[in-house]
């Protein structure tokens, strides 16, 4: 652990950015149960409403680790959406939650509304994966699972004409792709690519 981010905390407890840090830290080492508390702490003492709509991804995040706490997730991620509405990433982890749950509807629905936004290139402090093509494999993969099987096929190879996809995105999508010609269903899911989760 980095002391320094403890240290300044000590010396300014009501530092947003010394809250962050140190959630951070905790994160990292994967107490998410104290890297909650100081996001949650960051999120109430911030007037930064990016630095609050990370906290509350990152919060998100840490239950997800944590397991069982799905609506407390998915509470998290709605208050995201409610600090920053015009920004993919929590839209993308709505889209993830509910396509891991085959919940295929909102899947596309958050799928839909985050590819609105996409071109927000707002950054977040620490990198949590998240890369605008993916909001398009959601809509191709929970649309499929919704029946838009036109709609998806075009959008996979849209995204393989892509030189910016990731490798096991590419294979993903050749995967489901082929699949998807031989007229079986189940197609593979992002849950074991995506950073989110790691």
């Amino acid at each position: 652990m980095n002391l320094e981010h403890l240290i300044s905390l000590i010396n300014d407890p009501y530092n947003d950015m010394n809250n962050f840090n140190l959630g951070y830290e905790y994160e990292t080492l994967g107490q998410t149960a104290t890297a909650l508390s100081y996001y949650l702490r960051c999120a109430e003492y911030t007037e930064d409403d990016n630095l609050s709509y990370e906290c509350m991804l990152r919060m998100s995040k840490c239950l997800s680790k944590q397991g069982h706490r799905d609506l407390k997730e998915l509470t998290c991620l709605e208050h995201a959406i409610s600090i920053k509405s015009n920004r993919p990433e929590a839209y993308h982890i709505m889209s993830l939650y509910h396509s891991f749950r085959e919940n295929w509807l909102k899947s596309y629905m958050y799928a839909c509304i985050g590819l609105q936004y996409v071109d927000n290139k707002s950054r977040l402090i620490k990198d949590m994966g998240y890369q605008g093509y993916q909001l398009l494999f959601q809509k191709a993969y929970s649309g499929y699972n919704k029946g838009k099987i036109r709609e998806s096929k075009k959008i996979y190879y849209e995204l393989l004409e892509n030189n910016h996809i990731s490798t096991d995105y590419k294979n993903m999508i050749m995967r489901n792709v082929s699949i998807r010609d031989s007229h079986s269903t189940p197609i593979e899911n992002t849950s074991e690519v995506t950073n989110y989760n790691i």
